[in-house]
This record gives structure tokens, sequence and C-alpha cells, in this order.
């Protein structure tokens, strides 16, 4: 994997709430602001643009290495802020693909678990920006290269060239070599192909939802 750097800035780190931050969040931020479509694979965390305020902190808090310059409540507050950026009129269509764990697996106590589920299905309801789907347990991945890490494609209105940031537990990595892009697009079709639609996936994610509220 090559950091190939960051992209020109298309405006998400001239925005004085983006000042200072750690290149974890400048980049991604920049590279919202300037996005038509978003697309998110994550097989063991809730894509932070749809993480609600007690999930989002409950991850800080349990940071494991030893850089905690993402932790800091400038860093918390970017993260909240990215997110108004993003849901708004005519801002950039969102897609997400999650691991059935992501939902299901307690990353976070049960209280701030119940208020992200019940978050995602606010934004699954009322906004048409987003469009979420689980890959269930029991789906086939036979002739696929297995995903190792989680990443996001980036597509642009201007035309840009699509850009793609791959995530590792200390670094993110910035990939514009076409090849390399292909290869993330192609796995995502699959992806797509075999992840529960959208209806499906909320009725998934309500039942885990119930699940929570009478374990509480």
């Amino acid at each position: 994997m090559r950091w190939l750097g960051t992209l020109p800035s298309r405006g998400g780190g001239k925005s004085r709430a983006f000042k200072g931050l750690s290149p974890r969040q400048a980049l991604p931020a920049d590279l919202e602001a300037g996005a038509a479509t978003i697309r998110w694979y994550d097989f063991a965390l809730i894509p932070g643009l749809l993480q609600s305020p007690a999930y989002l902190r409950a991850r800080h808090d349990a940071a494991i290495t030893n850089d905690h310059s993402a932790d800091s409540p400038v860093e918390v507050r970017a993260r909240e802020r990215r997110q108004q950026e993003v849901f708004v009129p005519g801002g950039p269509r969102i897609e997400v693909i999650v691991e059935e764990t992501v939902i299901r697996r307690l990353m976070v106590p049960r209280a701030a678990m119940l208020e992200q589920l019940e978050h995602l299905l606010k934004l699954i309801d009322s906004n048409d920006q987003v469009d979420f789907r689980i890959l269930p347990v029991g789906g086939e991945l036979l002739g696929l290269r297995a995903p190792r890490s989680p990443w996001e494609i980036y597509e642009f209105a201007s035309g840009d060239p699509t850009a793609v940031v791959v995530e590792s537990l200390t670094e993110d990595f910035l990939l514009r070599d076409h090849a390399e892009v292909a290869n993330h697009k192609r796995l995502w079709r699959r992806l797509f192909e075999i992840a529960l639609p959208p209806d499906e996936s909320r009725e998934l994610v309500a039942r885990n939802a119930e699940i929570l509220t009478k374990e509480q």
C-alpha cells in the first residue's frame, strides 16, 4: 500500500471548523466537500458520517494507539461538523455497505449502540442521500478477493478522477492509481450485488434495536 498524498483542496480544509485537524480528519473532510458520491465499506464499525454522538464519543474513548490526536474535543466536533456539511440539500449521495457484525457486535456500551441503531433508522427513513446495505453473515463471497480493510470511494461532479481512501489502524492511504481504483470499484460492485437490499437491511437494524431495547 502506498501513501500518494492529498488531492488539491476542494474547500473542506478551508473552513474554520476544520482548522488544525489531524491528517485523518482533514483528508476526508476535503474529499467530502467536493464529492458527488461517497461509497463506504466497513467490516468493524459504523462509518463516521453515520455515527451518532454517543457512538462517536465511545469510539474515541476506546483508542488503543499512542497517538491520541484524534481524541481531542476539536476532532470530535470536526466529525460532527463533517456530518453537518454532508447532510445538506444537494449534498453527496452516500452508499454504505457494512458487515452484519457491525450492527450486532457491541463495540460500544449498550446505550450508545442502541442510540446508534435508532440514529441509523432515522437516517434511512428520512434522508434520500443514504443507501444503507448490510452484507449478511450467510452471504457467499465465492470468487471474490476478500476485503482486507475499510475503504471509501469518492466520485466528483467536477469530473476529477475518482479517489479511494483505504484505512489502517494508524493512518489512511489515498489511492489515485487507475488500476488500484478500478480494483476497489469492481469489488464494491460485487459486494453491492451480495448485500441485502435497503428494506431488508433496515429490518435487520430495527430487529437488533428491539433486542437491545429489551436488554436495557
